[in-house]
């Protein structure tokens, strides 16, 4: 994989953080995390976004086979790396309380989400 394609998969990983983290501080003082129906539908819908991100992101930068999954990677790194910093600097950006811990667990159901639409995808879809 080429060192711009890299770049751009970081920067992608960006991206889907700061929306992940944007909802985590929205989402989380109306109840998303609690463990009610709504977390459960959240989680429900999660691994379609996440399957549709990563069919989108590999197609958009012409990424086909098993680079799928090493773009899923790259992405999803650069998301938890972020995360990891936003959550033990800047813990105030998801909010306070439980609303942390509910919002990292849904960040990390998506990441996994991530890998496994990439592992799956890899060999079975053209785009």
């Amino acid at each position: 994989m080429s060192g711009p394609k890299i770049l751009a998969l970081i920067g992608c990983g960006l991206v889907v953080w700061a929306i992940a983290a944007g909802f985590i501080h929205f989402a989380g003082p109306i109840g998303a995390f609690v463990g009610d129906a709504k977390t459960l539908a959240l989680y429900a819908v999660t691994p379609v976004i996440m399957f549709a991100a990563v069919v989108t992101i590999c197609a958009v930068l012409h990424i086909d086979g098993a680079s799928r999954l090493t773009a899923a990677v790259i992405m999803s790194t650069t998301a938890l790396l972020l995360d990891g910093v936003a959550m033990r600097w800047f813990g105030d950006l998801y909010g306070a309380g439980d609303a942390i811990l509910g919002g990292a667990a849904w960040l990390h159901w998506a990441v996994g989400c991530t890998l496994l639409t990439a592992l799956v995808i890899r060999k079975t879809i053209t785009l």
